[in-house]
């Protein structure tokens, strides 16, 4: 699943510039408050849906350090795809400020290791985001968001 996503998220921004040329497509990284890293990816689809304002963005979200100590080790990674809805033309805020909201599918993995063995539970559930963006240069973007996997998360993307 993880390889299927990653050769879709990179063929998708090899073939990003010629499918929505000037598009606010882009890449980026983001931190939670747990301390949690994500990466992301994210092309917009304006073109192909009647130039509304949507982008599909496939993500990976690792938290290593969930728990240990005593000889235990908890793990939690997460891998989605979701549906991006810019908000902007709704609201009508500043232009570099653009709210948004998603929804998609998240595959789950939650895993523990301990002196008496391993336990790894995988789920794929509903993935619900939503924040704001705000335009710090030309081509970089400041994300602030909430979502339902790993609560609240502040990030940099690079837009192309």
């Amino acid at each position: 699943m993880q390889k299927i996503v990653l050769a879709a998220l990179l063929s998708s921004f090899v073939t990003a510039p010629a499918f929505a040329e000037g598009s606010p497509s882009n890449v980026g990284i983001d931190a939670s408050l747990d301390g949690v890293i994500g990466i992301h990816g994210e092309l917009n689809i304006s073109p192909a849906v009647n130039n509304a304002p949507v982008s599909v963005q496939a993500f990976y979200k690792k938290d290593s350090g969930a728990y240990s100590g005593f000889g235990f080790k908890a793990d939690h990674k997460a891998l989605g795809v979701t549906g991006i809805y810019d908000l902007n033309t709704a609201f009508k805020l500043d232009k570099r400020m653009s709210p948004y909201a998603g929804a998609g599918l998240v595959r789950e993995t939650k895993g523990a290791v301990s002196p008496f063995g391993i336990l790894e539970e995988t789920k794929t559930k509903l993935y619900l985001t939503g924040g704001f963006r705000y335009t710090i240069a030309p081509k970089i973007t400041a994300d602030a968001s909430v979502n339902t996997v790993f609560d609240l998360a502040a990030g940099i993307n690079f837009n192309f």
